[in-house]
């Protein structure tokens, strides 16, 4: 049987879809069991049938709420409304409640952490009155066991007696042996605790109000900067779409193709040239030239004036077979989305002790479905054009573009956080990232900005917007080929369901860019930018 490149290709691509429909099916079940499971821990340690699973994010809430109210006291301002009732829901674990407890003595006062001790140990809650708040006044011991009940661990139950002896007798009566393990069990909680009813400008209260206040004055700028990024990118974007409906901007995936310019009819061809017999005519040099595109021709966009009817009639329908053999980059990507779920499940099965390093692994796949196209024999410019390593116009311009097109998609972005936001208030969702928690000493840190930051912008850039697109632009439109590869971006993310609506819209931004630039590489730097600012964060709330 004669060698059939384009019947290969169709198996291979039929191969392809099947592999990325089970891979991502298998992540999504996992990521909905996940959240059920979280959900199911959550309501069984609030009954106290066991400890629960700590929640990774309470920290950055706790940190948040605690800085928020101190903030708001300086500034003379009545202490924002909702923080207990938000941080409460976010207790998913018995750890958590007892976390919870200093904050809830920071934010409505020792008769309410008292209160809080009571619930969370089993016993009646003492009742929130002045005389409660005072050091050995009529609160009742048995609001926190003597002995450990059956839902807390000893070394909890310990913790939890601390807590009701700071709150009753102050500080200074805990010993120092209780200090450390009110320190190791409850971290930045255990300290805030310690620090309760010390003078502000104490150092032990001022290290670690300062921190929360950080934490709260650096998130609340990154929120004005987002609003005014948001207003500032919707006149972007505006002019963005006027410009392009009008010809006035290039979009240069499609240039890159002669797709566009096998939808012109002769008598649509710039001014210099003429058609004749099929042949496109430079008037200048009075010979015929094979039209781009032809089976004869080379696709050679530089044929074209700079400015000609090309860039006038940007293409965002499918681009067909104009767009040469995709079919291996949509191998190549199913090879690094199954790659990545296998190796998962490997590292799970054989590592107990499983940490942020283990995704550096992931690098095995990755290597194996670049090399991909080029085994299937695509070389040269066709493999850089299919995932997007080009820069035409220089790399920095690139750059550039990334950031110019991050705020222009970040109304974009708001739409789907609107949408996000309205999921999780109404299903009463907690969405969370198991690298939440992850921050902590100078090496994790720096493992963690390489992650998000670097690592992952590139790869995902690579093959998402890259091979992905690449290849669903030749039967699809930008819409469709921007929709299907966000959808599938956002399932696979461990955050949970309640957020895909936010994560596909940023996503389609990053679509936005490759199909506006031709290049992965602004995708790349907007990706980074907005990663970078999320662990940014995150390293800030830990520290």
């Amino acid at each position: 049987m004669p060698h059939d490149p384009a019947r290969r290709d169709r198996l291979g691509v039929l191969i392809a879809w099947a592999a990325i429909a089970i891979s991502t099916g298998a992540i999504v079940v996992a990521v909905f069991r996940a959240d059920a499971d979280r959900t199911r821990l959550a309501h069984e340690a609030n009954v106290g049938l066991h400890d629960g699973v700590d929640n990774p994010q309470f920290d950055l809430q706790a940190k948040y709420a605690v800085g928020t109210k101190r903030i708001a006291q300086l500034g003379g301002a009545p202490t924002p409304i909702g923080l207990s009732a938000e941080l409460r829901k976010q207790s998913t674990s018995r750890n958590d409640r007892l976390r919870l407890v200093p904050v809830i003595a920071e934010l409505e006062g020792k008769p309410a952490a008292i209160a809080e001790l009571g619930r969370l140990s089993g016993g009646a809650a003492a009742p929130a009155t002045a005389s409660a708040s005072m050091p050995g006044g009529p609160i009742a011991p048995s609001t926190v066991p003597s002995a450990p009940p059956d839902h807390l661990s000893p070394k909890r139950s310990v913790a939890a007696r601390v807590l009701y002896q700071i709150y009753t007798e102050g500080a200074a009566a805990v010993s120092p042996s209780d200090r450390q393990l009110l320190t190791d069990r409850l971290g930045w909680s255990g300290r805030l605790a310690l620090a309760f009813g010390l003078p502000d400008d104490q150092p032990d209260r001022k290290t670690v109000i300062d921190q929360a206040v950080l934490f709260a004055g650096t998130f609340l700028g990154v929120v004005l900067a987002a609003l005014g990024g948001t207003l500032a990118g919707l006149v972007l974007l505006v002019l963005a779409v006027v410009m392009v409906t009008r010809g006035k901007m290039a979009l240069r995936y499609s240039q890159q193709t002669p797709a566009a310019v096998a939808r012109l009819e002769p008598g649509e061809l710039p001014a210099p040239w003429t058609a004749y017999q099929g042949s496109w005519l430079p008037a200048s040099l009075g010979q015929p030239r094979a039209m781009p595109g032809s089976p004869a021709a080379p696709i050679d966009v530089g044929m074209l004036p700079a400015r000609s009817h090309l860039e006038s009639r940007p293409c965002l329908g499918p681009l067909r077979s104009a767009n040469g053999r995709t079919g291996p980059f949509l191998e190549a990507f199913a090879i690094y989305l199954a790659g990545q779920v296998v190796l998962s499940r490997v590292l799970h099965a054989l590592v107990d002790d499983y940490s942020i390093a283990w995704n550096f692994v992931a690098i095995v796949p990755v290597v194996l479905a670049l090399f991909w196209p080029i085994f299937r024999g695509v070389h040269g410019s066709a493999f850089r054009r299919g995932f997007g390593w080009s820069a035409p116009q220089g790399v920095w311009r690139e750059v550039g573009s990334g950031i110019v097109g991050y705020l222009a998609g970040l109304p974009v972005f708001a739409v789907g956080c609107a949408i996000t936001i309205v999921l999780v208030k109404t299903f009463d969702a907690s969405p969370t990232h198991p690298i939440a928690g992850e921050a902590g000493g100078a090496w994790q840190n720096l493992m963690l900005i390489v992650l998000a930051s670097v690592w992952a912008p590139v790869v995902e850039e690579t093959f998402f917007r890259g091979a992905l697109v690449h290849h669903l632009r030749t039967r699809f439109g930008w819409i469709v080929s921007a929709l299907l590869s966000s959808l599938i971006f956002a399932a696979i993310h461990p955050q949970g369901w309640t957020l895909i609506p936010g994560l596909m819209s940023l996503a389609i931004v990053f679509c936005a860019i490759r199909e506006w630039r031709g290049s992965t590489y602004g995708g790349m730097v907007a990706h980074a930018l907005h990663n970078g600012t999320l662990v940014s964060l995150m390293i800030l709330a830990a520290g």
